[in-house]
């Protein structure tokens, strides 16, 4: 709008207007009648009427602008549109929201999603004890079992004189359960031998050397192929009294000598190995197969360890080519124990056995020890009565 500058006007009292003249007026023109438009106005005044400003034409700048913001005005509604949504799956449902008939199968269902967990571990631990090896392990066998047969208690028997004290290598001890072997070993019908050796171990960073006394003994078959050679270590380690390891295996040893004696003849010879020094690193089994001419007609080894104080006795080692000797195993061993895992283990683990000279050797055989009862292990209270 266009602004006028109207002319100084004189006054009523230049004009001569008097109180009286401009009541006289306002009877005779009670209104002042409407308010002048600017055209109204600019005519009176001589002036032109206003004209109305063009607007200005927008610039591709400000096209350009405006799309950037319709678009950036686009973006964020649907982005809020997208925050809603989600707001609104998340948001639990409402008891009041909810059909009545959905109600109950909702309760069943949480009802049972509380009760798989613990109905799951129990199915668990009922398949673990079921497929346990232990469930499957032979009742012990009275000392008054046939001859013939392998009786734990009598292996007990000999034990216990076995482990009376430790005995490590060189000790008055370790002399007394090698001659009490001997001489057990003799009474069975047996001609055993005791081959003295000096034994070296050579190992980075470690060189040991031994004089080993390895207790040998050998039951001849009536047409033998090959020798089978059963073997254990009859040293203990430290203060150790050694029931379990290895006085475990050199009883079982000789309880089975003594069943076979009173059997029928073997049509293949077996080797009987008690071997000194396992425990200074496998000195007596590798001056056996270093040095013993008995070596060569070795086809089998049976090695009878120990890793604690009970539980069955696992077969975890074999060596290559092992498909015969484990389908035998299986064939012939009534309550057989073995498994893969557990050579998985075993190899990773720094111990080795008297097994491993033979194995190196390129020897074919089967190696067991027990597990159970870890504590026990190299420990003075290994003593028969914590033996299983």
């Amino acid at each position: 709008m266009t602004d006028y500058k109207l002319p100084d006007l004189p006054s009523d009292d230049d004009l001569g207007i008097t109180d009286g003249d401009r009541e006289e007026y306002e009877k005779n023109f009670p209104d002042d009648g409407p308010e002048m438009t600017d055209t109204e106005m600019a005519a009176l005044l001589g002036d032109s009427p206003p004209q109305k400003k063009e607007p200005a034409k927008p610039t591709r700048r400000d096209k350009r602008k405006a799309a950037k913001e319709v678009r950036r005005e686009e973006k964020r509604r649907a982005k809020e549109a997208k925050s809603r949504s989600k707001e609104t799956d998340r948001a639990p449902e409402k008891e009041t929201d909810r059909a009545p008939e959905t109600a109950a199968p909702s309760v069943a269902a949480a009802s049972r999603s509380r009760w798989r967990g613990p109905v799951t571990l129990a199915i668990l631990i009922a398949i673990a004890v079921f497929g346990s090896s232990r469930t499957g392990l032979p009742r012990p066998v009275p000392a008054n079992a046939p001859d013939t047969a392998f009786s734990s208690a009598r292996a007990m028997a000999t034990l216990v004189e076995v482990a009376r004290a430790a005995h490590p290598p060189g000790s008055p001890e370790h002399e007394r359960v090698r001659e009490l072997l001997v001489d057990r070993l003799r009474a069975l019908g047996l001609e055993p031998e005791v081959q003295t050796t000096t034994s070296m171990l050579q190992s980075p960073g470690v060189v040991r050397a031994a004089t080993v006394r390895n207790i040998v003994a050998r039951i001849p078959g009536t047409a033998s192929t090959g020798a089978v050679l059963i073997t254990a270590h009859y040293d203990s380690r430290g203060i150790a009294v050694g029931a379990a390891d290895d006085g475990f295996g050199v009883v079982s040893i000789v309880e089975a000598v003594r069943a076979l004696q009173a059997s029928s003849p073997l049509r293949n010879d077996v080797i009987v190995l008690l071997t000194d020094a396992e425990e200074l690193g496998l000195l007596g089994a590798r001056a056996f197969v270093d040095q013993h001419p008995w070596l060569a007609d070795v086809s089998l080894v049976l090695s009878v360890e120990m890793r604690g104080g009970g539980g069955p006795s696992i077969m975890f080692e074999t060596n290559e080519q092992n498909g015969w000797v484990v389908r035998a195993l299986a064939a012939f061993d009534s309550h057989p124990v073995a498994n893969s895992i557990s050579y998985e283990i075993y190899k990773r683990m720094s111990n080795d056995t008297d097994f491993t000279p033979f194995k190196e050797a390129g020897v074919q055989g089967l190696n067991f020890a027990a597990i159970d009862r870890a504590n026990v292990y190299h420990q003075v209270y290994d003593r028969p009565e914590y033996l299983s």
